[in-house]
């Protein structure tokens, strides 16, 4: 059965909790959700939100509160506010494309996104929330059949070993997954648990004794009920319908995409050749950069050009030449550091966290040159890294340090930067003027690509230009929500073409210059970026391509 929702997103969470006294305000500890993509084969997980929330009105868990859920007190002390949480919830909605149009959240029970979250966005007096959470299916009374009276008693039902620890967010999202993936197995349709269902949900009556007071009060009367009237089916809306197809690509010229993540969900290897030759045939696109954002990513990104360029040598008018980018991004230079420095875990021994940091950048550095130099006729740039103060998934000294390792590794090579700035524009600056220092000639000095640019002021634009860079823009262009993508459409014609570079970022950042919008974002429509910058330029979209081609192919030697 073809569901109305193309994703169904599992969430539950977990709040500070105590068996004799009630805590008000109660605070999420743990955040995660797990998403259900109902439109391939077998109903696979794709994407997970995981992430503990360190508590502000009552910081310290009581022994209860640790004995249900198994977080312990340590782990929400090193954990982020809810705001930080948040915002990082609020950017996984928005990187994955996950709306009300095409995602269901499930939850057991409506205690998660009925009273839950409500409450603590009103007590930190955050106004907005996305109207993907304003709807929800209640997966305990999703079943005509019969009415669940938990997680245990679902699992149960279809025969299920919980995994994992029951009040463990994750886990419990995880075994909610399994048991919605069965209902999806039995051609069960999701859909939104009708408001009026949600404030009380009683059980229905049978011959099993009551085991509470809660249960024995929905028989508190002897009156009979007149039988429900069957209501007819309702049409759904029109905004759960099935979309239309986009419209093709516009034909402005060849065209280079310079920065796609095709390493990340939802694109997989069997996806990729249709992606890949619907890029080249429909749109165009005649080379694509796939990103490297980690030392594992790196290595995929490199695999993937390699495995998928036997396509463009086979058949050069089917498809783009693919190349591809090596390095860490800030979110994951904790990361990297620490398996540098046989860190693992966490829970690492004192003497591996003793291992200097500069020491554990130089183990990285070794391993990005290596990478590099085994795959110079693939890899054109060193990145994607930087500096993320916004999100800070990884501190400013490891972010800092893996930045200018790079950045003097990309000096060495004579290689361009593949870079990432968010919110750290001046200590982003200071490591170009240090680095840019050691230069003996201009040949010598850092030059590269700000990718995904999405600043909003013409003084910040120049100095990134008056470094050298060039300028990569991307469907975020696009955005004319609040707060979105406006200020940096009421500057885009200040950057010289002859720096401009354009790119979708994919699966992230799509184009909204596209009626009807497609679901995902994908190098076939890098062309629709072009057409916006060209209506900003006041110029024909086809100065645009060719512009931002010609940059591409001198910046990143692509033949």
């Amino acid at each position: 059965m073809q569901q109305q929702f193309r994703y169904l997103a599992v969430l539950d969470f977990e709040a500070t909790c105590d068996d004799s006294v009630k805590l008000s305000p109660q605070e999420i500890i743990e955040f995660p959700t797990v998403v259900i993509d109902t439109a391939q084969p077998l109903f696979p997980v794709v994407k997970e939100f995981h992430s503990y929330v360190k508590p502000t009105f009552h910081p310290t868990l009581t022994p209860f509160c640790t004995s249900l859920t198994g977080i312990q007190q340590e782990t929400v002390d090193r954990a982020p506010v809810f705001k930080v949480v948040w915002d990082q919830f609020l950017q996984f909605l928005d990187e994955n494309n996950l709306t009300e149009s095409n995602t269901l959240f499930v939850t057991c029970g409506h205690w998660d996104l009925l009273k839950m979250l409500p409450a603590q966005l009103s007590t930190l007096r955050i106004t907005h929330t996305p109207k993907v959470l304003q709807q929800w299916c209640n997966i305990k009374i999703a079943s005509q059949a019969r009415n669940f009276t938990g997680l245990p008693d679902l699992l149960n039902h279809f025969g299920l070993d919980m995994v994992g620890r029951h009040h463990s967010g994750i886990d419990d999202s995880r075994n909610i997954a399994a048991a919605a993936r069965k209902f999806l197995e039995q051609g069960h349709l999701f859909l939104p648990t009708p408001a009026e269902n949600r404030k009380s949900v009683k059980p229905k009556i049978s011959n099993a004794p009551q085991s509470n007071g809660a249960e024995k009060q929905s028989q508190n009367t002897n009156k009979p009920r007149p039988p429900k009237q069957q209501q007819p089916p309702q049409a759904p809306s029109k905004k759960n319908q099935p979309r239309a197809p986009p419209p093709p690509p516009p034909d402005i010229g060849p065209l280079v995409d310079i920065g796609a993540n095709l390493a990340h969900t939802p694109f997989t290897r069997d996806s990729l050749p249709q992606i890949l030759s619907k890029a080249r045939t429909a749109a165009n696109v005649r080379h694509i950069l796939i990103t490297g954002t980690s030392v594992k990513g790196s290595r995929e990104a490199i695999s993937l050009c390699r495995d998928f360029n036997v396509l463009w040598e086979k058949e050069p008018e089917m498809y783009p030449r693919l190349w591809c980018t090596v390095g860490v991004h800030p979110h994951d230079s904790g990361r990297a550091l620490k398996e540098a420095g046989g860190l693992a875990t966490v829970a690492a021994s004192e003497t591996d966290l003793n291992i200097p940091i500069q020491e554990r950048a130089t183990r990285v550095i070794k391993i990005l040159e290596v990478l590099i130099q085994d795959n110079r006729d693939l890899v054109v740039a060193v990145g994607e890294c930087g500096l993320d103060f916004d999100r800070n998934f990884s501190t400013r000294e490891d972010q800092l340090t893996l930045f200018e390792a790079q950045a003097r590794l990309s000096r060495k090579l004579k290689m361009p930067l593949f870079l990432h700035e968010r919110s750290a524009h001046a200590e982003f600056m200071d490591v170009f003027k240090s680095v840019n220092q050691d230069a003996s000639n201009s040949d010598a000095a850092l030059f590269g690509v700000l990718h995904c640019y999405t600043g909003e002021t013409e003084e910040h634009l120049q100095k990134c230009l008056d470094m050298g860079l060039s300028i990569g823009i991307t469907g975020w262009v696009t955005d004319e929500r609040e707060g979105r993508g406006g200020g940096l459409a009421a500057i885009a014609h200040k950057i010289p073409l002859d720096r401009l570079l354009i790119e979708t970022d994919a699966p992230f950042l799509l184009p909204r210059n596209i009626k009807p919008a497609p679901k995902v974002c994908e190098p076939a429509l890098v062309g629709h970026v072009a057409v916006k910058l060209a209506e900003l330029y006041g110029v024909e979209a086809a100065v645009v391509a060719a512009a931002s081609t010609r940059n591409a192919q001198e910046l990143f030697g692509l033949q």
